[in-house]
């Protein structure tokens, strides 16, 4: 089993950088139920937009893998 999945292919032809943090975002939402508490809808709270990026894909693979070996879990055939 020596393919490479998606993305590892897309960091070989240098169109991902798997050491790099991953652009992410959180944001508070204003929610709106009615009366009964039913979901009306929501809707993102103006300015309140913040970057706040994930570890690198090669450190989440290493956390992964990590904690499939503190388990005795084989992440190998997933």
């Amino acid at each position: 089993m020596n393919e490479l999945n998606d993305i590892q292919k897309k960091h070989k032809a240098g169109e991902l950088n798997v050491y790099s943090p991953v652009e992410a975002y959180t944001e508070k939402w204003e929610h709106i139920a009615d009366k009964q508490g039913n979901f009306i809808s929501a809707m993102p709270i103006p300015e309140t937009r913040k970057r706040k990026d994930l570890p690198s894909i090669a450190q989440q693979w290493r956390e992964d893998y990590q904690k499939g070996a503190r388990n005795g879990k084989s992440i190998m055939h997933r």
